[in-house]
């Protein structure tokens, strides 16, 4: 009837909307963040388990969560130096409680990528959620070493390819990696070959 017709007419007027101002929204929210970052001003920088000697040939990672720190733990273990940029201060103490070398300050900020050495990082892994702080981070980073490769983290291709058209070498979706490994598994489960696994996964 009349009702269905108007609800369809609003669904499908709704999803049009959204589909062209989604990448209009990605790329306005950088400058609406960065205006913030202004209002808010700089935080005074704090250094935790740094390396007395410096930063040399390392890899700079951007945000210190529960991601970061799966990293960083592995990287130890490794024993690949890097340094984790934080500015939760609650994330700043449990990498220091780990043992992990990290700085307090907005990774955004060229004062406080300086801190962390990336003139001189060998990579830099961007583990925030937030694709608009990411964007900065990349400008920031690439104005002051432009040949570094940068890898961060998107939830959407619209997303993807905002980081890419910024200089970002590759962008991980956690949830893609995650549906790609649970299939993975269930593959193995269906006694499906290595080499047939590797191939679909790639394909995908």
């Amino acid at each position: 009837g009349a009702v269905n017709d108007a609800l369809y007419s609003l669904v499908l007027t709704v999803a049009v909307a959204t589909m062209f101002l989604t990448p209009l929204a990605t790329r306005l929210t950088t400058p609406v963040y960065r205006l913030l970052r202004r209002r808010v001003g700089h935080d005074p920088l704090q250094t935790v388990n740094v390396p007395a000697d410096g930063l040399t040939d390392h890899i700079v990672i951007a945000g210190g969560g529960r991601v970061a720190q799966n990293i960083a733990a592995i990287l130890q273990r490794l024993d690949i130096r890097f340094v984790i940029v934080e500015l939760n201060h609650v994330r700043l103490e449990q990498c220091q409680r780990a043992g992990l070398p990290a700085i307090y300050g907005d990774a955004s900020e060229e004062v406080v990528l300086a801190a962390a050495g990336v003139d001189d990082a060998r990579l830099l892994l961007i583990t925030v959620p937030n694709v608009p702080l990411a964007l900065l981070i990349t400008s920031s980073a690439r104005r002051m070493n432009p040949d570094l490769h940068v890898i961060a983290r998107a939830t959407d291709v619209e997303q993807v390819k905002a980081l890419h058209e910024r200089g970002v070498y590759e962008a991980v979706q956690p949830e893609f990696e995650a549906s790609l490994e649970f299939l993975r598994q269930a593959l193995i489960h269906l006694d499906f070959m290595p080499a047939q696994i590797e191939r679909f996964t790639d394909g995908v």
